[in-house]
């Protein structure tokens, strides 16, 4: 069993096999519907699901931050040889990530966009990549993990977290859709509870947006601080469903209740307006 603190060189792989500390994306899976059915399941029998797009998104930091699972490169164009899929197998097999040359090309190109720029990397400099934090929380007293992607210390002593983000567009307007999508205000506030727990007080959460197409444009933002308060109250509700399950061994799903079906309004007048 992890003990409470700070970890610096934990494996990715150490820090997802860690299941009993609780993390902002399984926070965001116990709050959907069925949720903790799904997590209960995940507890259980874990995952072996591999995804090109997942493949790339941890090639992508290993290259910026520098740290990570090694990359192979599968000089292909596609997965549809037998060839190419046993070099896939045998890389995942061996905790590798495997990729196709074209991946590895934006891969590459993405790590020299953001190295050309000095503003994008003030965020990377002077302090840790992929530090894994482990603490508790005490009002729940149920364990939780988190892992920055970059930790640095600032001059007024508090500290300033840099979250990296392959996305398919980086523009303002597109990424803050994503953002929510993706329950990123969650995973915030996840965040800066672990550490404080810690005794890190962070002051600037910034996530750093690139996109997956040349010429890599970036773009940095942070969230509002009115939806961080809505994600303090989600966190709790998480927390609280995640403490619940494990005392008394029940992860509801749907539930047993008949749901009533009804049409939505302009569903109901698309079929009325068929009969006419």
């Amino acid at each position: 069993m992890r003990s409470p603190g700070l970890y610096f060189g934990l494996s990715e792989l150490e820090y997802h096999a860690d299941k009993d500390w609780l993390s902002s994306s399984g926070i965001q899976t116990l709050l959907k519907p069925g949720g903790p059915a799904r997590f209960k399941h995940w507890l259980d029998n874990g995952t072996n699901e591999h995804k090109s797009h997942y493949d790339e998104g941890h090639a992508i930091h290993a290259e910026v931050l520098g740290t990570g699972l090694e990359v192979v490169e599968i000089t292909t164009k596609d997965w549809k040889t037998k060839a190419a899929q046993e070099a896939r197998d045998k890389a995942y097999a061996e905790n590798k990530i495997p990729l196709l040359t074209s991946s590895v090309e934006m891969v590459r190109g993405i790590g020299k966009s953001i190295r050309s720029s000095p503003e994008a990397m003030a965020y990377l400099e002077g302090g840790d990549p992929e530090v894994s934090a482990y603490a508790t929380d005490e009002a729940k007293w149920v364990q939780m993990r988190s892992r920055p992607d970059y930790l640095r210390k600032l001059p007024n002593g508090t500290y300033g977290v840099l979250d990296l983000k392959s996305t398919r567009s980086a523009a303002p307007a597109e990424f803050r859709k994503s953002a929510f999508t993706y329950g990123y205000p969650i995973q915030v506030v996840t965040y800066k509870r672990v550490l404080l727990a810690l005794g890190i007080e962070v002051s600037e959460f910034t996530f750093l947006a690139v996109e997956k197409e040349p010429p890599y444009l970036w773009s940095l933002h942070e969230v509002d601080p009115e939806d961080l308060e809505l994600a303090e109250r989600q966190v709790d509700r998480g927390i609280d469903i995640f403490a619940k399950g494990h005392a008394s061994g029940e992860w509801p799903g749907y539930g047993t209740d008949i749901n009533v079906m009804r049409m939505s309004r302009w569903a109901r007048t698309d079929a009325e307006e068929a009969l006419l």
